[in-house]
């Protein structure tokens, strides 16, 4: 069976969000594309991007805390009414400054969603004494997500060819308003709320806030995990450049809703290849196992040439794939360290200390494909799984 025994009647709330969230990112496939059209270079794009994750940084840790005082599911709704508001605003929006405003509104919204997700489900599941459940949740949200977007990009073609991309703003904001619905009314949460005033709900949120650092920075197996998962996201700091680097590389710009469609299929079953690879090995060895592979076919992309870009989309395609495997190991293993009382808040430092890094190097990335390439760009990210592979040698569970 796809689905164990009361798996549907505890998450179906959870698996319509996730599958509405993938079925509403229509801009994806072309947002590149839009913004150069619009005459930003590469280092102003990554600045853009970099606009949520300075939002992130700021606001991880008290939404976090946020979340862990005043409710999970109140924080993950409150993230996606927001990136509701922020994609209707900029299909109305005229200007630079509201535009730039616009994208930290969206990095706000992800640090109320960010750590308080997770920390809803796992504990949810926990209450219902179903713990075998979370990895499957993991890995099958990433699954449903995957089959939202296999329709999105056909459909977002569609539409560019005959209408324009900022219409893509409108449909994305109406499926975050119909999800933040969905749960509000049907996703149940066991929870009680704090009844604090405002001066003691921050002293509570800083107390609970250095708890968790403390937490993370004395468990040696978590602060690895935290390390070790960093660099594995450096190695896709050139992911931005993928939609010009094929357009370079000769792909027609009409077929990048056809490919990111064709990725909505990648996500669909990779995500169920991770059961395979974690009754195989260890989750550490799963992991590095698959950053080395991810990052090798990076690297490849060196070898890659005009007019062959059905090379390069096949990269761009397994590499994917590698990371919806990759994904709900990380998750699944990375809760197993935290105690359920600061679960969001220490998810949240972990989005904190991977924003800021990952920010800093997606800028320099931007700065080097206005002079490079994007596909040298994408490929020399690649290297970091070097570091990646180092610290998760170096976990050593008792």
């Amino acid at each position: 069976m796809v689905f164990k025994k009361d798996e549907l009647r505890l998450l179906w709330p959870y698996y319509l969000a996730a599958f509405l969230f993938g079925a509403s990112m229509l801009i994806a496939p072309f947002l590149i594309i839009y913004l150069r059209d619009l005459g930003f270079s590469f280092l102003k794009i990554e600045l853009i991007f970099a606009i949520i994750l300075v939002a992130v940084f700021f606001f991880e840790i008290p939404t976090g805390a946020f979340a862990d005082l005043h409710g999970r599911k109140l924080s993950t709704l409150l993230g996606y009414l927001l990136i509701g508001f922020a994609s209707l605003a900029i299909y109305f929006v005229e200007g630079h400054i509201l535009f730039f405003l616009c994208w930290a509104l969206f990095g706000l919204a992800q640090t109320f969603i960010s750590g308080a997700e997770e920390a809803w489900i796992v504990d949810y599941l926990k209450f219902n004494k179903r713990k075998d459940l979370v990895h499957e949740y993991f890995m099958k949200v990433a699954s449903i997500i995957g089959v939202g977007f296999i329709i999105s990009p056909l459909i977002a073609g569609i539409l560019v060819e005959y209408y324009s991309i900022r219409l893509l703003w409108m449909i994305q904001a109406f499926g975050f308003f119909s999800g933040a619905v969905i749960l509000f009314i049907f996703a149940h949460e066991h929870f009680k709320k704090k009844r604090i005033k405002i001066t003691k709900s921050v002293k509570e949120t800083i107390k609970i806030t250095k708890t968790s650092i403390n937490y993370s920075l004395k468990h040696k197996v978590l602060l690895l995990l935290i390390i070790a998962g960093v660099f594995a996201g450096l190695t896709r700091i050139g992911f931005d450049g993928w939609q010009p680097a094929l357009v370079n590389l000769g792909l027609p710009v009409a077929q990048l809703g056809y490919l990111f469609s064709a990725v909505g299929v990648v996500t669909v079953i990779s995500p169920f290849l991770s059961k395979y690879f974690m009754k195989k090995f260890k989750s550490k060895y799963s992991l590095i196992l698959l950053v080395g592979l991810e990052s090798m076919f990076y690297l490849m992309l060196l070898l890659i040439y005009p007019p062959l870009f059905y090379y390069a989309a096949l990269i761009f395609l397994l590499t994917n794939g590698f990371v919806g495997i990759r994904k709900p190991i990380e998750n699944t293993y990375f809760q197993k360290f935290i105690p359920s009382k600061i679960r969001a808040t220490v998810t949240s430092c972990t989005r904190m200390a991977s924003s800021l890094f990952i920010g800093i190097a997606a800028i320099g990335a931007g700065y080097l494909m206005d002079i490079l390439t994007p596909k040298i760009v994408i490929a020399l990210g690649g290297l970091f799984c070097i570091p990646a592979i180092i610290f998760y040698l170096k976990i050593k569970e008792k």
